[in-house]
């Protein structure tokens, strides 16, 4: 198996845990997402948020399940793909532009998160078509992270566990990745190695940050979620990574 087929695989798996997790905290705690979906106090009733699980969860785990199957059911991933960036993109215009035309601070970044998310789920679907638009989305939210890390570097540093060194210079550098990242696949200068040094660090967030934040703190929603949502980010990441580097390798064949 390619390298661009391991990482495919690997995103595939991710968003669907990190997605699917998402749907599980709202049927669990009978509330809608509190920091992607940032719903108005009236909004966020219990039907609301199991209907919004549901529809996260079954389309998450058809992302998964179809390569089991045969005929029909393997046109679900397709269909499983799209579905999710539809209802990811219903999110950000039904929740965070409101906010943002409130002027909400930082009420650009739940939407920017959505959006890569979203855009993983679009390449998880198999599309052929706007692949060069969709890097440079996610490019441009990619930098979107970066501006968060500098605005706030403080909260960006103080979210590292104790146990690792250097949280200030760590929250800079990781600035910088994004940065340098979301460049990377903007000009689609050395994209494959930007998308994969991408995938990397948002694997080591997961791991290193997120896992510990929560097992230290498993009774936080707060905690469960930012680990949901890292993790599909990473999915995200990956997939991105994946679909250039099989990419890479068909130009490089021909």
């Amino acid at each position: 198996m390619a390298i661009g087929d391991i990482m495919s695989g690997l995103g595939r798996a991710a968003l669907a845990l990190g997605l699917a997790g998402t749907g599980a905290l709202c049927l669990v705690y009978g509330g809608l997402d509190p920091q992607w979906q940032h719903p108005p106090r009236g909004v966020d009733t219990p039907v609301l948020a199991y209907i919004n699980g549901g529809v996260l969860i079954a389309l998450s785990l058809a992302l998964l399940l179809p390569s089991l199957f045969s005929g029909l059911l393997s046109s679900l991933p397709r269909i499983a793909g799209y579905g999710l960036a539809a209802f990811l993109l219903l999110w950000v215009v039904a929740f965070a532009l409101p906010r943002m035309i409130a002027g909400q601070e930082a009420a650009w970044l739940a939407p920017a998160e959505v959006m890569v998310v979203a855009t993983g789920a679009w390449i998880a679907a198999g599309a052929e078509k706007g692949k060069r638009l969709i890097q440079m989305l996610f490019g441009v939210c990619l930098i979107a992270f970066g501006a968060a890390h500098f605005l706030y570097l403080d909260f960006t540093a103080n979210m590292i566990p104790a146990f690792i060194p250097f949280h200030l210079p760590l929250a800079i550098i990781a600035g910088a990745g994004h940065v340098s990242a979301g460049l990377s696949l903007i000009t689609g200068i050395l994209a494959w190695l930007g998308s994969a040094l991408l995938a990397a660090m948002f694997s080591l967030f997961v791991l290193l940050l997120h896992i510990p934040r929560t097992f230290a703190d498993p009774a936080s929603r707060l905690e469960w979620t930012m680990l949901c949502h890292a993790t599909a980010l990473t999915g995200a990441a990956w997939l991105m990574a994946g679909d250039i580097w099989k990419s890479r390798r068909i130009t490089q064949t021909r």
